[in-house]
């Protein structure tokens, strides 16, 4: 028997009174790990598997890549929850940033209490769960009528548990990676205003709510940015603004994912004459200007078409030159 390798026996198998074997229980591969002076151990049901798996993992072993996993008892509906707990109190952060955004700890909270709690995957051991289940859990979700940007939004959680888990070497696999997911079901128009278009939108606005609209349309700010943007942010001499902040409903001034100087896009008015004027004067508990209802009040009942405060940073008033 080769090194590493050894023939398993069941109960009631001869070759434990000295007789020849006549039990079907597999054989077992090892490695030995020294520096968690630990073994990894694997059953296979042939001798040739456990052989084979044995050579690939010592050569994972010289690599360090190789390991013993702490097995998680957990149930991912329970992992999941509190993971969210840690996101609310700073313990868990994302990769590369300080801390999770309230808006996005109050989503991922939302989708463990309304899709993952109650459902067969929420019930499986953290260690257990498959790609399989996971899939099962989308086609399931879509079944039901979501929709597929839903139910991305809905695997999020999931997906950021796994990646993290991964990542600090809690586990080997990732079963929420390469989740198929529809990508044509979004029939709607993607519609981009022109330069003159915004500048004909910006004209029939009240003198009060242009300042708004125009940062949004030429500079790309985001909604939350728009409401926390302060007068000595803006620089009307040099064009510039700086975006140093963000605005959450619930919890009011946050930091924006990136602090970035946004100079005015080419526009067929002068920014001054539009970023000198005061904001609308609606307002909403915090003191911020209530985007959305602004939004309704002044775009659709001109007849204008209907302008998405969620999309304002990534739908930038096309210029009919190069800026």
């Amino acid at each position: 028997m080769a090194t590493g390798i050894r023939k398993l026996h069941s109960g009631k198998c001869r070759a434990r009174s000295g007789g020849r074997c006549n039990c079907g229980a597999g054989y077992e591969a090892s490695v030995y790990l020294h520096r968690e002076r630990k073994k990894v151990r694997k059953t296979f049901k042939r001798e040739a598997e456990a052989k084979s798996w044995r050579a690939n993992a010592m050569v994972a072993a010289r690599r360090g890549s190789l390991r013993t996993e702490r097995r998680d008892v957990r149930s991912l509906a329970m992992a999941l929850a509190e993971m969210v707990d840690g996101m609310a109190s700073g313990a868990v952060r994302p990769k590369g940033r300080s801390a999770y955004k309230p808006n996005t700890v109050r989503s991922y909270e939302r989708v463990v209490r309304g899709y993952v709690a109650d459902s067969g995957l929420g019930t499986i051991k953290v260690a257990d769960v498959r790609r399989r289940d996971v899939q099962a859990f989308a086609d399931d979700l879509l079944a039901s009528g979501l929709a597929p940007g839903t139910v991305s939004n809905v695997l999020n959680p999931v997906q950021a548990f796994y990646r993290r888990a991964l990542d600090r070497d809690e586990l080997a696999y990732n079963p929420a990676a390469r989740i198929d997911l529809p990508t044509d079901a979004d029939t709607r128009p993607k519609r981009i205003a022109t330069a003159s278009e915004a500048a004909a939108l910006l004209e029939a606005l009240p003198e009060g709510d242009r300042p708004l609209w125009a940062t949004a349309f030429y500079a790309g700010l985001r909604r939350g940015e728009l409401q926390a943007l302060r007068c000595g942010d803006v620089d009307l001499a040099s064009s510039l603004i700086r975006v140093e902040r963000g605005w959450d409903q619930e919890e009011g001034c946050d930091r924006p994912e990136v602090s970035y100087q946004s100079p005015h896009r080419p526009a067929p008015f002068d920014p001054a004459r539009l970023l000198g004027r005061a904001p609308a004067p609606h307002k909403r508990s915090g003191g911020r200007p209530d985007i959305r209802a602004r939004r309704g009040a002044v775009f659709r009942p001109n007849g204008g078409p209907e302008a998405s405060d969620e999309g304002l940073g990534r739908r930038r008033a096309r210029a009919d030159h190069p800026p």
